[in-house]
């Protein structure tokens, strides 16, 4: 077994656990089965174990890999760096900040600014008026 299996069997499991999940809505709903309480349960618990099941699988896979000396499968790309671009949008040189993020943190910023300011403004009269008030 490989560990792409394991990983298939991990995922099986917690699909498993989510459709478990989803019979909840029906025990606990306007017309409520404790039968539907039973099969969430039960489902829930056997997505749970399969998911365990495919966790030990992948351990040991592992364990395996290791114990034999086996080199890790790594592709041929891995290794090799494409040279310019930055890492976030790929177009602009490789610096500390490109322009996309500039202008994206230039944004939100701004954004910031326009959505708190009000409550800001708010929140440092309130103080003062209820200085003014009380005098």
């Amino acid at each position: 077994m490989s560990t792409k299996t394991a990983s298939w069997i991990i995922g099986a499991g917690v699909l498993m656990m989510f459709i478990g999940l989803c019979f909840l809505p029906g025990a606990f709903g306007a017309h409520p089965g404790q039968d539907m309480l039973e099969i969430a349960a039960c489902q829930f618990s056997l997505g749970a174990l399969i998911a365990a099941g495919g966790i030990y699988a992948k351990a040991r896979v592992l364990q395996f890999a290791i114990a034999s000396g086996e080199p890790r499968k790594e592709p041929a790309t891995a290794n090799q760096r494409v040279r310019g671009g930055c890492d976030l949008c790929g177009t602009e040189a490789p610096v500390v900040q490109c322009r996309f993020t500039s202008f994206i943190s230039a944004e939100l910023v701004s954004l910031s600014i326009t959505t708190f300011a009000p409550a800001l403004m708010y929140l440092q009269a309130a103080p003062q008026a209820a200085r003014e008030a009380g005098s």
